[in-house]
């Protein structure tokens, strides 16, 4: 489902920036940036990208209103959080159409791999095999962990302490709101900013 709304923008290849993360879905040029620090073992994070980023990207990246930007932020007390962020770290290496689908296995996944830290199973089965294997040299790279913790550096900076952690900017402001917020409250205040 959210592949498709992915395909909105050319796949980038490559580390993602620590100040620019990681485009999910939308323009950069849109009117409302969503900034997103998330942990794939965080269930509020779950929740927030199932019940309320996947209806934005459909309703409001895809129509050039709303640029939706992933940060990596696993949380110390999950311990397998940081191992799925690094896969996400990889696999955006591959480019956005193999990123976001190992985005949704994680976290739609979530309750499976965070019993025993089947990361890479479930990421194995989000992909195919050639760039399941491309994915695993990558996550050899020494950068990707180098890169990983460049996002956590860079979300303590802007105080992120919790996930989710969203960073809405708009107007030449930024609004901080820390956890999940549900679709609707999102809605009404991106159609009140938008107009």
């Amino acid at each position: 489902m959210v592949l498709l709304l992915a395909g909105l923008l050319p796949a980038p290849v490559g580390s993602a920036s620590p100040d620019s993360g990681r485009v999910l879905g939308g323009s950069t040029n849109a009117p409302v940036r969503l900034e997103v620090f998330s942990d794939f073992q965080c269930y509020a994070c779950r929740e927030f990208y199932l019940q309320t980023i996947i209806p934005i990207l459909r309703d409001y990246a895809s129509k050039g209103k709303v640029c939706v930007i992933y940060h990596e932020f696993p949380l110390n007390m999950h311990l397998y959080g940081r191992d799925a962020a690094r896969y996400s770290v990889a696999a955006y290496r591959l480019g956005q159409l193999k990123w976001v689908p190992v985005l949704d296995a994680l976290y739609q996944n979530q309750a499976w791999w965070s019993l025993d830290g089947s990361v890479d199973a479930t990421v194995s089965r989000a992909m195919s095999l050639e760039d399941f294997r491309r994915l695993k040299q990558i996550l050899q790279d020494p950068s990707v962990n180098k890169e990983l913790e460049s996002e956590i550096a860079f979300g303590q900076k802007k105080a992120v302490k919790s996930t989710p952690t969203i960073f809405i900017k708009h107007a030449g402001g930024e609004e901080k709101v820390e956890g999940g917020v549900p679709y609707l409250v999102m809605k009404q205040y991106l159609d009140q900013v938008i107009k």
